[in-house]
């Protein structure tokens, strides 16, 4: 076992392929490519075995018992009350037993995995979680598909960084990746995925540059491999790639309709909130809980059988009615429409809010193409002189993007997923200005809980943000409080010198002339060996008894600052407002930097405490200070962490286990029990039960 995963293909050929050709991943273009058609093709692989199991799962469980008629309501029949509850009792059970310790699925396993873990994700919990989510969606569950094989995808990835000793920085990319690799091939949609992947994990308009190719590429090779096994090719929605914009009039109705959309991402979050928050007050024990929300869409498909239909009929049937066949389009009114939207928005709630595996990305399509159908009809039956069939359609297609990009944050993927699985380039105008309103007016209707605001907030670019701050800090914001009022001046008796040292505690102080420029600093030593001698106690300061240390701008970075210090071994740095006057400003030290350095982190983790306690509480201390001010460079990577020790470290000295090149890990400090640090960790140093370990990622693995 290594860092807890076990090395199932410790044997494996693509393991012998990666270490017959070293060459190949010493570069990093073919690293990129290599890696990236590995990781898409194994999530095509992953998106055709949950599509495969999914087909049989539908077709042998609920497809039997679905009415015919799709906009039918008010068909009692047993079966719909106990379908769900058998698939919430397989999930939770399943998930229970197999995954005791697992807090989160699908979308949200990979947003922690992304930017809490380093890109870290063990393909066992996505699996399982996928395995579980057929068993709902099987049997009639309001949840989708598309966010487990999105997970699987982007564990898929990390375990093929492993596979081919990917370095632990790029880790993340490959994640990504996978992400991409999952998204792309089930939605038919290969770039719709590549940016769905980077987009979804940040809330502000804000994409992963440096995954965005790895993702273009494995998207692209999952697509190929899930279309040349599936057969599936073509529109995910055929029928609207002659639909064109034509009537800048119908801009207002694709506004309106982002704000409907909206509506229905907030619907949606109160269902998911408010489902959790009924079963917490029922206190039902954690086991019984989906099987609990089962119940409750079951019995809501008594009244709209509707929310059991686990793949896109309703949707496809509109559709086509508006486009290919007006004689076949359903008889729904608009009353009727508004009470799918509502219904499929409360079933989501109950199956995901109770803790059933599954996903809210297909959910989310689907609501928002129910919107955009209930938009349409409402239009119709209020100006039928100005609608048309293919407004209807472009209604409903745009929609589906809607509910999407307010409630999942993915305005630029949102758009291009809906052209990829309609191919239909005509709507991107609509699409557009309703992508553009529902993510502007929908800010707060987000329900993904992963999501950070923008990379500076991000654990995984933590240490980067740390060392960014320290070179946005100015020295002349870390000057020793009262230390350039304190300078000693050219002239003075050294006997009133030594009185002056001591007071202070400092070895070394200033001195100035008349006019306040720095000359140099006087040291403690100095003083004692010149007032040893005989007849010298009357002797003035003058320059010959002064030492020049380097002064600093004080516009220069606290980087700059703490560096010199740590090289030089010095105890203060003077300041001055440029080196040119040489106007002396004060001093600083490395605990003055410290102390101003720690309350920028305090202001900067302030948004990362509910996330990372642990680690916050750990980095708001001094002792990240302490660490920073002997190995200022550490700043330059962004994987700095904390992480328990290993169980099978634990005993074992720091250089018996060879913990560099077991783990790809560096070791800071060691934290002990007793909240003691060890710093800097030696060869000597032995791992103790209950230690904590500060961490960075090796730049050279």
């Amino acid at each position: 076992m290594r860092g807890g995963v076990i090395e199932i293909f410790s044997h494996a050929p693509l393991k012998r392929i990666a270490r017959l050709t070293p060459g190949v991943f010493e570069r990093n273009w073919p690293r990129v490519v290599v890696v990236s058609l590995a990781v898409g093709v194994a999530g095509g692989l992953a998106a055709v075995f949950i599509e495969t199991g999914l087909h049989y799962a539908v077709h042998w469980i609920s497809e039997p018992f679905l009415p015919e008629d799709r906009v039918s309501i008010f068909n009692f029949h047993w079966v719909y009350l106990l379908l769900p509850v058998l698939g919430g009792a397989f999930s939770s059970l399943l998930t229970y037993y197999a995954l005791p310790k697992s807090k989160h699925q699908g979308t949200e396993l990979y947003l922690e995995a992304f930017h809490e873990k380093q890109g870290e994700l063990d393909v066992k919990e996505p699996a399982v979680q996928a395995v579980a989510a057929l068993g709902v969606i099987g049997c009639g569950g309001s949840a989708g598909p598309e966010s487990p094989t999105a997970a699987l995808g982007a564990s898929v990835g990390s375990f093929l960084c492993r596979l081919f000793r990917v370095r632990p920085q790029e880790r993340k990319n490959f994640l990504v990746a996978g992400c991409a690799a999952g998204v792309g091939a089930v939605f038919h949609c290969p770039l719709g995925g590549a940016f769905f992947a980077n987009d979804v994990l940040y809330s502000d308009p804000e994409l992963s540059h440096e995954a965005l190719i790895p993702s273009l590429v494995a998207s692209v090779s999952a697509y190929v491999t899930f279309t040349s096994l599936t057969g599936q090719t073509g529109a995910l929605f055929p029928g609207l790639e002659q639909i064109q914009f034509q009537r800048p009039a119908e801009l207002l109705a694709y506004g309106v309709l982002g704000i409907f959309c909206v509506l229905g991402a907030l619907l949606l979050k109160a269902s998911l909130r408010g489902t959790r928050y009924l079963l917490d007050k029922t206190k039902i024990p954690r086991l019984w809980r989906p099987a609990a929300g089962g119940l409750l869409c079951g019995a809501l498909a008594i009244l709209v059988p509707q929310v059991l239909d686990p793949n896109y009929e309703l949707l496809e049937s509109l559709l086509a009615g508006h486009t290919s066949a007006p004689d076949k389009l359903p008889s729904v009114g608009v009353g009727m429409l508004f009470l799918f939207v509502i219904a499929r928005v409360v079933a989501t709630g109950f199956t995901i809010g109770s803790g059933n595996a599954g996903g809210i990305l297909g959910p989310s399509i689907r609501i928002g193409g129910l919107c955009g159908a209930a938009m349409g009809a409402l239009i119709g039956g209020l100006f039928p002189e100005w609608t048309t069939h293919e407004l209807h359609a472009s209604l409903i297609a745009v929609g589906m993007s809607g509910v999407l990009v307010a409630g999942m944050r993915v305005p630029l993927a949102g758009l291009v997923m809906v052209i990829e699985m309609t191919h239909c380039y005509g709507l991107i105008v609509p699409l557009m200005m309703t992508c553009s309103i529902a993510y502007l007016v929908g800010r707060h209707a987000t329900f993904c809980d992963g999501q950070v605001r923008n990379a500076f907030e991000s654990p995984a670019y933590l240490g980067q943000a740390m060392g960014n701050l320290l070179e946005d800090l100015r020295v002349s914001e870390a000057v020793v409080p009262g230390s350039k009022d304190t300078p000693l001046r050219l002239g003075t008796p050294l006997e009133q010198i030594a009185a002056i040292f001591q007071e202070r505690t400092e070895p070394y102080l200033p001195v100035v002339d008349a006019e306040g420029r720095y000359h140099g600093m006087l040291s403690r030593e100095g003083v004692n060996r010149e007032l040893a001698g005989k007849g010298l106690k009357d002797r003035k300061l003058w320059g010959a008894d002064l030492v020049w240390l380097d002064v600093l701008d004080s516009r220069a970075s606290a980087q700059e600052a703490l560096e010199h210090l740590v090289a030089e071994r010095l105890p203060v740095l003077p300041v001055v407002d440029s080196k040119e006057s040489l106007f002396y400003q004060g001093y600083v030290t490395g605990h003055s930097i410290e102390e101003t350095f720690c309350l920028g982190v305090n202001e900067m983790l302030a948004p990362l405490k509910e996330r990372m306690p642990q680690v916050t509480d750990f980095l708001l201390s001094h002792d990240l200070a302490t660490v920073l001010s002997r190995r200022p460079g550490l700043l330059n990577s962004p994987a700095l962490r904390e992480i328990e020790v290993p169980v099978e470290v634990i005993g074992q000295t720091l250089g018996q286990s060879n913990f560099r090149a077991h783990f790809a890990q560096q070791i800071v400090a060691i934290r002990r029990r007793d909240r003691t640090l060890v710093l800097p960790a030696t060869a000597n140093d032995r791992f103790l039960a209950g230690d904590t370990l500060l961490v960075m990622s090796d730049k050279g693995r």
